[in-house]
Order: structure tokens, then C-alpha cells, then sequence
């Protein structure tokens, strides 16, 4: 760069680019990271020498997999075959219309349903009150809260249980030990 006069500011200007310059030479470039360098490519292993590409191995998966195939097969012909608990556990709903977004599995809302019917309503509803009416003290907030609740809700048209499972206000009912 030619320098176009003696002031300070052309003078740094002027510096600024030399340095520029002696930053981009061949040997900067070598040592600093630079995106478009190629890397060298490291040898590739040929897959026929890898174990996982081997006969026995493939044979094997492939036994595997036919087994698992034929266990899936006989599951499905046997329907009536029984099912361990946590698979049991996880296809019966506690109550008929039971949605767990919305219901405890005991009955009656849950925290997130409670949640919701205050965003939506925006009545404060509060848990349930499931100890035993013996173990409460007769005239209490809880017991009178308790006896309020269950008159209220046993008063609700619908029956409490449907097809030999409770429905959401028979299991509500329930939990309140109505």
C-alpha cells in the first residue's frame, strides 16, 4: 500500500495492512484453522475385514431376527395368552372415561385438571379430602367440606358406575369416601 500523505492516520492505516498481509501468507494459513483446508484423509479399513460384516455374525442376526419374527407371530395368534403386570397395569383404565391429562387414577381431578378448570373457569378448586370420616373431627373445615361434597355430587344425575366399572363420578365419589 502507498502511503498518501505523513498524517497519523494514513500511517496505521498503512501498518494495519502490512500486517494484514504477512497474517494471510501461505505459512499463517498452514498453522492457523482455516475452513476450506482439506483435512487428510485418514485409510479406510475395508468392510470385509470388519467382525460386525462377518458370515457368522450376519447368520446370527439374522437367526435373531427370524426368532423374534416368530415370537411375534405367536403372540399375535394367541391373544388370550396372559400379560405380565406392568403391561396390564398400563392397558386398564382405573374408570371408565378416565383421562390422565385430566383424572387421578383414584378419581376425582388431579393437580393439572384443577390447573385447568382455574384457567378456564377460574374457580380455585382444592384436593380432595380422602381420609376416613372416622378419622376426622366431627365439625371441622375437612369433614364439613367432605359432607358438602358428597351431598352435592350424589345428588348429580348419572349413574356412578358403568359396564361394571366406575365412572368419573362414581370413582370422585369413592375417593371423598362418600
Amino acid at each position: 500500500m502507498v502511503k498518501m500523505c505523513d498524517c497519523d492516520t494514513c500511517d496505521t492505516l498503512a501498518k494495519a495492512f502490512v500486517i494484514r498481509e504477512e497474517r494471510l501468507t501461505k505459512e499463517y494459513m498452514d498453522k492457523a484453522w482455516w475452513p476450506f483446508k482439506r483435512k487428510e484423509k485418514s485409510p479406510q479399513t475395508d468392510w470385509r475385514d470388519d467382525p460386525r460384516y462377518s458370515k457368522e455374525a450376519i447368520a446370527q442376526r439374522q437367526a435373531d431376527s427370524t426368532k423374534r419374527f416368530e415370537q411375534f407371530e405367536q403372540d399375535k395368534l394367541a391373544p388370550d395368552k396372559p400379560l405380565n403386570e406392568v403391561e396390564k397395569a398400563k392397558k386398564e383404565k382405573p374408570f371408565h372415561g378416565y383421562n390422565p391429562n385430566k383424572h387421578s387414577r383414584k378419581g376425582g381431578l388431579n393437580a393439572k385438571g384443577r390447573a385447568k378448570f382455574k384457567r378456564e373457569e377460574g374457580a380455585n378448586l382444592k384436593p380432595p379430602v380422602t381420609e376416613k370420616p372416622s378419622s376426622l373431627k366431627p365439625g371441622s373445615k375437612k369433614a364439613k367440606r367432605r359432607k358438602s361434597f358428597c351431598a352435592r355430587m350424589s345428588g348429580v344425575k348419572g349413574p356412578t358406575s358403568k359396564g361394571g366399572k366406575l365412572t368419573p363420578k362414581g370413582a370422585a365419589l369413592k375417593r371423598w369416601n362418600c
